[in-house]
């Protein structure tokens, strides 16, 4: 029985696949298994599962598509490690990743769970570290992760395997799936921190013009609860952020105002003010203008956006 499980979900990627799995392969610390979920892939791929020929490697075909976090939870259930550490299958980890995680495990008996700082590639080339830190049980990750970019990124993760089957993914979310089981394993077990940053998040610029549509209505679902616990700040310059995906329907930019109306801060004035940028990303007047009203006036500020 392996003391860490690693689980790597994948869908259609081979080369990739391999890099990544060499990644786990090539860690200091060697008492791992790894839990390959193929969510339903439509390539060939005979010839990856040939190149994983480690009997550390466990490979499991989905029969259907299923997306990131279910594959996740099933690995977790066929997981035999104590503990249980994600890796995607575009990604990489330093040699010293898993040997890092276990160290201040061994350094806090009171954690539950670490993520830790990740390092954006673009092309090969290192664009940026994030700056993580550790925050208490009393702060908002929430606010947390919105306060600058991959603060707690998937491939970070390592968890107690007990706790984490008792938080999960929410396998009804396509998108922020991350994000809304960061918050709710926040919520009952104790989060820790690796500043030092093992994790290589892999883009390049060919997937990056290919896209991956945004599920905005995911998005939404993903963080609704916890958005009065976030800085009016950061929930507009999120919102601002996932309005301005070309993809996104009128719809959805008008859902993202809405989480900004309900939120209960009483200062958001010089946020607000800066909503003129919203009308360069495709919104209609009708319903926009009124809604950005209705924000004002919720705040008992008078203020008229319409010209005559």
């Amino acid at each position: 029985m392996a003391n860490v499980s690693v689980i790597i979900p994948t869908y259609n990627r081979t080369s990739e696949l391999i890099r990544a799995v060499h990644s786990v392969l090539q860690q200091s610390y060697q008492d791992f298994e790894i839990i390959v979920i193929d969510d339903c892939s439509t390539l060939e791929m005979s010839d990856t599962w040939k190149a994983l020929s480690d009997q550390r490697i466990q490979i499991v075909v989905n029969e259907s598509n299923l997306t990131a976090g279910p594959s996740r939870n099933k690995g977790a259930f066929l997981a035999s490690g104590r503990f249980i550490a994600f890796l995607d299958s575009d990604d990489t980890w330093a040699s010293n990743h898993l040997q890092l995680r276990l160290d201040a495990f061994e350094g806090d008996a009171s954690i539950d769970g670490f993520y830790g700082a990740s390092t954006l590639y673009e092309d090969n080339t290192a664009v940026v570290t994030s700056q993580v830190h550790s925050i208490r049980k009393t702060d908002s990750m929430l606010d947390y992760l919105l306060s600058g970019r991959l603060m707690a990124s998937t491939p970070s993760i390592m968890v107690k395997r007990e706790a984490f089957l008792n938080v999960k993914f929410d396998e009804s979310l396509v998108h922020h799936e991350d994000y809304n089981f960061l918050i709710r394993f926040h919520e009952k077990y104790q989060w820790g921190c690796i500043e030092e940053s093992t994790v290589q998040i892999n883009e390049s610029s060919s997937s990056m013009s290919l896209g991956k549509a945004v599920n905005h209505e995911s998005c939404i679902k993903a963080i609704k609860a916890y958005t009065n616990r976030t800085s009016f700040k950061n929930l507009f310059n999120y919102c601002r952020s996932m309005a301005s995906d070309k993809a996104a329907r009128e719809s959805d930019r008008n859902n993202y105002l809405d989480l900004l109306a309900q939120h209960t801060d009483k200062r958001p004035w010089n946020y607000v003010l800066k909503f003129n940028v919203w009308s360069n990303l495709g919104l209609k007047p009708i319903g926009y203008i009124e809604k950005i009203e209705w924000l004002f006036r919720r705040y008992n500020k008078a203020i008229s956006f319409r010209t005559s």
